[in-house]
């Protein structure tokens, strides 16, 4: 009988609150779908069973892990929002005879109650819907869609495991806060006055001191690699500005803004400035975590786009042709040998070659210290100066390229990929070189597409002006085997005989003491970019999707939260001769004002954050700094028709209960 009392009283009291259940409910078993889905995707058989079907399941692997740390922190920062509504509510159960255990029991059905209606629903709608996105992943990377459905029961156990997990330290958190609090200071806490919060001096400082310092970090960054290095200790100190800005920062501003007696006293500054004031102390962590959660889905949803929709691009930077051999440490003399066993291989197999393509070219590893190219020492040198450089004799580059250059003794012709070379001239150990030209494209250099470092291509006059610098860099050239050939051609072949072509290339190469070869085919490049970034594109949206909803959720129990915290004081100002229309001026000054500061803050996060993301990107092959701020306008403009379309919803409700 008694549980059947206490049943009734947590399913009444849920629905007594459905303003605020409701949406966590929702936010809950959405939590649980994308859980479901990415953990179902990640272990599929169907998509396991696909070509490189292994490595799009290992990036899903990586989901899993971030949707279910970020599922855990998100709920349970939701669940404050609620208990802190409910505290009133609690303290006068409390004061009416109700035990504490009592309180704990109905709040343990309560939470039961909700994570079971949670992980049900949530597993009924991921399991319909699996199917679904598995067609949509499937499409992505143009894999036979086949029949059946799979429902595994190893996702099914570990979403109720992960969630049974995350409900059961909510609950025991929200117990451990009953029992620690007095019933009187819970009653009255709604009716507390509050000091005006002090100016933070020094939180301020540390603020602008890290978001600084994040920010001349990511601007300074010049190599892919040390964006590898310092994108961390970026992202840490730009959030700890962040929250340290808003909690200390924006007191000393608002507090700035009030001595200002021109702006304060006029209607209605003075009341929203005031309110602002007194309710920034509780919104201020709320309102950095809407800031870094924005921040988190911009970049996370146009590096994702970028690279998905630049695939082709990539590709095509790549590839001049759709088989490309090379081979590396071998000899000018053994160049006839290498084309000997490509003719031989494709005579065999019946495929056709035509538009053949060769490249020539020597290739060093060198240290630039922005005067002189040199050896790197064996120990001590860094990693930053680190540069791949190229040389190739004028004759080549002219035949390659179809140019008629000409260059004097002591002139060289350049192309850069990362920084730009310092002065005019260029030394290669004790050799001064004049640059007559930078130029703007070579073919030859897409060999170097893949590499992280700085990347340099130099036409000289001659094939003994090559030798010459190597005896200043006191290498040499027969040692070091310091020479590469490539060799292009498109075929008539299909995607299984390019593999074929591929694999024997290969084999007949390494018997012909070719140990340094590799072969590569357009087609299956293409394939294994588009399943890596394409699941990198799954899962970015995937997290973006997560990561909207957090922060739509955190906005409107923050606008609920506000709302109640104000209506008292609202009625009061009407009360005194304030019209309808001048207290809803008040009330739309400070929601706008509250609810876009966070999103003005990180638009320019991201457009700090867009340099040292690019740098990146370059790793991943992604170089094209257009399309990526052109994906990032079009993720920002979405991103702030939905922000507005919550906002509106929020502040109608906000405006409901103060009204």
């Amino acid at each position: 009988m008694g549980n059947k009392f206490y049943l009734k009283m947590a399913i009444r009291n849920i629905k007594k609150n459905a303003k605020t259940y409701g949406p966590y409910m929702i936010a809950s078993v959405c939590t649980v779908v994308m859980f479901y889905i990415i953990q179902f995707l990640s272990i599929s058989e169907t998509l396991g069973k696909m070509n490189d079907g292994a490595s799009i399941q290992y990036v899903l692997t990586l989901g899993v892990g971030v949707v279910g740390l970020f599922a855990g922190i998100f709920l349970f920062y939701t669940n404050s929002f609620l208990i802190k509504r409910r505290q009133k509510e609690f303290g006068l159960f409390n004061i009416l005879g109700m035990d504490k255990k009592h309180i704990a029991k109905v709040l343990s059905i309560e939470t039961f109650v909700i994570g079971m209606a949670s992980i049900v629903g949530g597993l009924i709608v991921g399991i319909a819907f699996s199917k679904m996105m598995l067609l949509i992943l499937l499409k992505i990377f143009d894999f036979e869609v086949p029949s059946g459905f799979e429902i595994p029961m190893q996702s099914i156990s570990l979403t109720c495991l992960v969630f049974i997990g995350i409900y059961s330290t909510i609950l025991i958190w929200n117990i451990v806060q009953i029992y620690r609090a007095n019933p009187m200071e819970l009653l009255q806490k709604a009716r507390a006055g509050e000091k005006e919060p002090r100016s933070r001096w020094l939180l301020t400082l540390i603020g602008i001191m890290s978001l600084s310092s994040g920010y001349v970090t990511a601007l300074q960054i010049e190599s892919p690699v040390s964006a590898i290095d310092t994108f961390l200790l970026a992202v840490i100190l730009v959030m700890i500005g962040t929250y340290a800005l808003f909690i200390g920062g924006s007191i000393i501003v608002l507090k700035a803004l009030k001595k200002n007696k021109r702006l304060y006293y006029r209607n209605p500054n003075f009341i929203t400035l005031s309110g602002m004031i007194y309710r920034m102390k509780q919104n201020a962590v709320g309102l950095a975590n809407i800031c870094i959660l924005t921040t988190a889905v911009l970049i996370m949803l146009s590096a994702t786009s970028s690279i998905a929709v630049g695939v082709d691009g990539i590709i095509k930077s790549q590839y001049d042709r759709e088989m490309m051999t090379v081979v590396e440490q071998i000899t000018k003399e053994q160049i006839p040998l290498v084309e000997e066993v490509i003719q031989k291989v494709c005579d065999q197999l019946g495929i056709e070659m035509s538009n053949i393509y060769t490249q020539q070219i020597h290739y060093l590893m060198l240290e630039y210290d922005g005067k002189c190219f040199k050896e790197p020492l064996k120990n001590g040198f860094n990693f930053d100066d680190l540069s791949d450089v190229g040389l190739i004799p004028l004759d080549v580059y002219n035949t390659l390229e179809e140019q008629s250059e000409v260059l004097q003794p002591g002139e060289v012709l350049v192309y850069e990929q990362g920084n730009k070379l310092k002065g005019d001239s260029v030394k290669f150990g004790e050799d001064k070189f004049l640059i007559k030209k930078q130029l703007e494209e070579v073919e030859i250099s897409k060999m170097f597409q893949s590499s992280i470092i700085q990347r340099y291509i130099f036409v000289v006059e001659s094939e003994e002006v090559i030798q010459k610098i190597y005896q200043s860099l006191e290498r040499k050239v027969e040692s070091q085997s310091d020479f590469s050939y490539v060799y292009g051609f498109d075929t008539n072949a299909n995607k299984k005989s390019d593999y074929e072509l591929m694999k024997a290339i290969e084999n007949e190469l390494e018997q012909a003491g070719f140990i340094n070869a590799a072969v590569a085919s357009e087609r299956f490049t293409r394939a294994d970019y588009q399943m890596m970034y394409g699941g990198l594109l799954f899962v970015g949206i995937f997290l973006g999707l997560l990561f909207s909803m957090a922060t739509a959720l955190i906005i409107y129990y923050k606008q609920i939260s506000e709302g109640y915290d104000d209506q008292e004081r609202f009625k009061i100002l009407q009360k005194v001769g304030m019209s309808k229309e001048e207290v809803r001026k008040v009330i739309r000054s400070q929601v706008i004002a509250v609810f876009f500061l966070p999103v003005i803050v990180a638009f320019i996060h991201v457009m700090v954050a867009s340099k040292i993301i690019l740098k990146m990107l370059a790793i991943l092959g992604f170089e094209n700094s257009m399309l990526f701020i052109g994906c990032l306008i079009v993720t920002v403009l979405i991103f702030s028709v939905l922000y507005t379309f919550v906002y509106s919803l929020t502040a109608r409700n906000y405006y409901k209960i103060v009204e």
